[in-house]
């Protein structure tokens, strides 16, 4: 009978692929040196993941937090809350060499596409939802589509978490004030 799988090595090799990607973004990351780091044997990583690309995909995968939006009763309340929420968790040097790296590498790489497309779909949910209630209040204009309406919304927080800049508290503010006017089609 064979021996179950332990996911604490799983846990081990992902955490450790996802440290040298902050690290270093996604170039010459190898099984060979995930081994080293992790002590894990390299035939054990190979029974894992089929190379070093898909093992870098689940690294990823496996660190994309979900979280809900509070419903604060308005649509620059939400917004607020999920521009903090999102900085909090991806408000560091090395998410930002993770994200730019995927961005730029997925361009030319389809598999790393793929894992760019379900990561954005993943991340979305809780903004689609926050759409819909703010649309519910009569926050958005009826002549705003979805897809508008989440791009004005993502925009701005993808800027803010590529930008080496620090931002500073008033900024976010007036971001929040300008996109809630879009939204709602008021000058």
């Amino acid at each position: 009978m064979a021996r179950p799988r332990s996911t604490e090595i799983d846990t081990k090799v992902l955490a450790a692929t996802y440290a040298l990607i902050e690290e270093r973004g996604l170039g010459n990351i190898s099984i060979d040196e995930i081994a080293k780091v992790t002590g894990v044997a390299k035939t054990t990583i190979y029974r894992r993941w089929d190379s070093a690309d898909e093992l870098v995909m689940r690294a990823i995968e496996a660190n994309v937090e979900s979280f809900d939006i509070a419903d604060t009763g308005s649509l620059g309340g939400d917004i607020g809350e999920l521009y903090r929420r999102i900085i909090e968790i991806g408000g560091n040097d090395g998410f930002r060499t993770v994200l730019l790296s995927l961005m730029s590498k997925a361009a030319s790489d389809p598999k790393l596409q793929v894992v760019h497309n379900q990561i954005s779909e993943h991340r979305s949910q809780p903004l689609l939802e926050l759409i819909q209630r703010a649309r519910q209040r009569g926050d958005i204009a009826s002549t705003m589509n979805d897809t508008v309406a989440r791009v004005l919304i993502e925009a701005p927080v993808t800027l803010l978490l590529i930008s080496p800049r620090p931002h500073r508290p008033k900024d976010l503010d007036e971001i929040i004030r300008a996109v809630v006017r879009s939204l709602s089609g008021s000058d």
